[in-house]
């Protein structure tokens, strides 16, 4: 099925590869980063890891943490619902059935037969309307 151009655009410029993770509170990373031993797990100094990296739409990376210890790594502290970010995954399952509907009305509209009683009626309103005015 076809995907539209605007969900690939939208991923191609703000679409970003994150670790979502369940933050921890600043003394709770000090004391991970003290502790932290070479090898071990990066994003567990931030925060719990929420799931596998994912692709998400951001219009700023301001809440993204670069660590110092992994730069290469890009974490995304979550803690509401309302905090979450949208996943790319969602943008192409909306986009996939907003053109079914779109292709679904235009067939619609394109094929219906407009009654004719109906479109006289409009157009003699009209026409009263306009002489009147």
């Amino acid at each position: 099925m076809a995907i539209t151009p605007s969900a690939i655009l939208l991923d191609r410029v703000f679409g970003r590869d994150i670790l979502l993770i369940s933050p921890h509170d600043e003394v709770t990373v000090t004391l991970n980063r003290s502790l932290h031993a070479y090898g071990d797990p990066v994003a567990e100094i931030y925060g719990n890891p929420l799931s596998k990296p994912v692709r998400v739409v951001l219009l700023s990376e301001r809440n993204i943490i670069r660590p110092v210890e992994d730069s290469s790594l890009a974490l995304l502290p979550v803690g509401s619902s309302a905090s979450r970010p949208l996943q790319v995954q969602t943008v192409f399952f909306v986009a996939r059935y907003a053109i079914l509907a779109l292709l679904l009305l235009s067939l619609l509209i394109a094929f219906l037969p407009i009654p004719r009683a109906l479109s006289r009626s409009a157009c003699r309103e009209v026409a009263k309307e306009t002489s009147n005015a």
